[in-house]
């Protein structure tokens, strides 16, 4: 049987599963709102389509032929290909057991991204990768409280309770008589090197890289220095590059959608705050006013 208070056995158990969790929707959430859809029919809701783009990738807009009433699906692609290889029936599903076969003539479909791969399971290698960093913050300071082990004779026990007392009541200097005999005193250093600020850095890290994939401006750099205009600039071709991928594919639904269904429907991203600061930037860069540009700081 253990012993009862061998707790740190258990330690690696705790919290794992609610760790990761909370990493995955904190992501997700900031997955689904990053487009917007705009004058949409009132029938739909927006985080809807995003949450069914982030899990399943596809998804089509249709209006019921007996209702008039416009809707988005899920959809399975079945039937017979185009000249592009992309199938030309689409099932329409909804959780509530509404199946309807829907054809390129009365639905459109959108794509999350062009290759169609779900990112809810980047989400998960993310959120699975920050709870691993987490997890390893909480165990390095939980190192931190037990740092010596020290043995001693059963004839100098007194003298150890009365010094490790005064040892956790972190008294500066410990005074004893010159008649201690301090060689049957033996201490063992478990000193694990703080590292909880550098885990925390690279949790920043890794955010900022989840939010480059996802078309977010932010600081990707880890470096405490001052940041040239160059690297600012590639950091936003990436961004840009990033956004690009979902943007382009709703774009193109939308104005799809506006020549099918007579809608006015437009996709946009949701970044005026964080376009206005990167404007601001390159508008000093190019003028000349600055030639490093301090963004450690300003990045999300």
């Amino acid at each position: 049987m253990k012993h009862p208070l061998r707790l740190y056995e258990n330690f690696k158990c705790v919290g794992q599963g609610d760790t990761t969790l909370y990493w995955y929707y904190k992501l997700m959430n900031l997955a689904i709102v990053r487009y917007e859809w705009k004058n949409l029919p009132p029938q739909i809701e927006p985080m809807f389509i995003e949450q069914s783009l982030f899990y399943n990738s596809i998804g089509a807009f249709v209006v019921d032929d007996v209702t008039k009433i416009p809707a988005f699906f899920n959809v399975n692609l079945t039937g017979n290909i185009d000249i592009y290889d992309f199938p030309e029936e689409r099932q329409a599903y909804a959780s509530n057991g509404y199946w309807e076969m829907y054809g390129k003539d009365n639905s459109v479909i959108v794509r999350d991204n062009p290759t169609m791969f779900p990112l809810c399971w980047t989400t998960m290698l993310y959120a699975q990768r920050l709870n691993n960093l987490w997890r390893t913050i909480d165990l390095n300071v939980y190192c931190q409280r037990t740092p010596t082990v020290i043995a001693c004779t059963q004839d100098t026990r007194l003298s150890y309770d009365i010094l490790s007392k005064q040892y956790e009541s972190y008294v500066p200097v410990i005074k004893v008589a010159d008649t201690l005999d301090l060689d049957k005193f033996k201490a063992l250093s478990l000193d694990a090197p703080y590292v909880a600020d550098k885990l925390q850095d690279q949790i920043r890290y890794t955010l900022a890289q989840y939010l480059t994939d996802l078309g977010y401006n932010n600081n990707a750099q880890q470096k405490k220095e001052r940041l040239v205009s160059s690297e600012t600039e590639g950091n936003n071709g990436e961004i840009e590059a990033s956004r690009n991928v979902g943007l382009i594919s709703r774009q193109r639904c939308a104005d799809q959608c506006n020549k099918l269904f007579g809608w006015n429907l437009e996709v946009v991203f949701r970044s005026d705050l964080l376009d206005e600061f990167n404007e601001t930037i390159q508008n000093q860069v190019m003028n000349g006013g600055v030639e490093n540009v301090d963004v450690h700081n300003e990045g999300t």
